[in-house]
C-alpha cells in the first residue's frame, strides 16, 4: 500500500474530512490529511494517520470536530497571528508552506511525525 497525503484549500479543505472517510471505507487510509482554511463547519471521523487543520480564527475558518469514530490524530491549529495570512493568501504563505512541507516530509521519508515542534507550538 501507498502512503496517502491529502492537502485541500478553502473547498479543497472542506471535502477534505470527507475524502479521508471515503478512503477508509476502501480500505486505503489516509497517512495524512491537511486542511487550509475550510470555511464551513466539518467533523472528521473514519481512519487517518495525522490530520492538520490550518484554520484562520478571526476569518471564516474553521476548527475541525473530532467524532467518536474518529480512529488517528487530529490538530487544529489557529494561525490567526502568523503575518500575512488570509484566506486567499494561506496556501501561498512561506511560513504556512515551511509546516506544511515538514508535514508531509515526516511522513514519505521517515513514516512519523516530524522531528521539529508539533505545527501548534512552530505556529505560535
Amino acid at each position: 500500500m501507498q502512503t496517502i497525503v491529502l492537502v485541500g484549500h478553502s473547498s479543497g479543505a472542506t471535502v477534505l474530512p470527507d475524502m479521508v472517510e471515503r478512503l477508509d471505507q476502501l480500505g486505503a487510509p489516509v497517512k495524512l490529511a491537511i486542511g487550509l482554511d475550510s470555511v464551513f463547519r466539518t467533523s472528521l471521523s473514519g481512519r487517518v494517520g495525522r490530520y492538520i487543520n490550518f484554520y484562520i480564527g478571526n476569518g471564516n475558518g474553521e476548527p475541525v470536530a473530532r467524532t467518536k469514530q474518529l480512529r488517528g490524530s487530529l490538530e487544529n491549529v489557529n494561525v490567526q497571528d502568523v503575518p500575512g495570512v488570509g484566506h486567499i493568501t494561506i496556501d501561498k504563505n512561506e511560513i504556512i508552506q515551511r509546516k506544511v512541507i515538514s508535514a508531509i516530509d515526516a511522513v514519505a521519508f521517515s513514516g512519523g511525525r516530524p522531528r521539529e515542534r508539533s505545527a501548534a507550538h512552530a505556529a505560535r
